[in-house]
């Protein structure tokens, strides 16, 4: 029987880490794709920023499907921060078909989506309106 150390639990560790992320769309010379927290310092106004679309997201591949129960994000705090809402976490093990595990309707700096445990090999973020999407990073436990 696997008993996870105390260290993962106290300090669990982030799944999205070094994990590629894609983005729907991009906005001037943001990127469309890339790697979750790869060190590179990250611009004040996102990671990644989308165009004004009808359902904006970026989903993380996992490269192999994990046990997930809570997905954090980091949003953009120098402007903007609404753009974010009302935010969707979303799970899937295929992507196609999507599992709705969050849902934030209030501003935030940072946001814990907590749930019950789920398998999952992707996630995915969407903002559940015609808006555009910018976040400084993703975190997946």
């Amino acid at each position: 029987m696997f008993v996870p150390s105390v260290r993962d639990s106290v300090f669990p560790r982030d799944l999205a880490r070094g994990k590629p992320w894609v983005a729907s769309s991009h906005w001037g010379s943001f990127p469309e794709r890339g790697v979750m927290d790869d060190g590179v310092t990250v611009d004040p106004n996102g990671r990644f920023h989308t165009l004004e679309e009808l359902y904006p997201s970026v989903t993380i591949d996992l490269g192999a499907t994990h046990v997930l129960r809570a997905v954090k994000a980091f949003n953009r705090t120098s402007c903007c921060m609404e753009r974010a809402l009302p935010l969707a976490v979303e799970l899937s093990q295929d992507h196609t078909h999507w599992e709705r595990v969050g849902y934030r309707r209030v501003m935030f700096s940072s946001w814990t989506a907590s749930f019950s445990a789920r398998t999952a090999r992707y996630v995915r973020l969407r903002v559940d309106r015609r808006s555009s999407l910018h976040l400084l990073r993703v975190a997946v436990y």
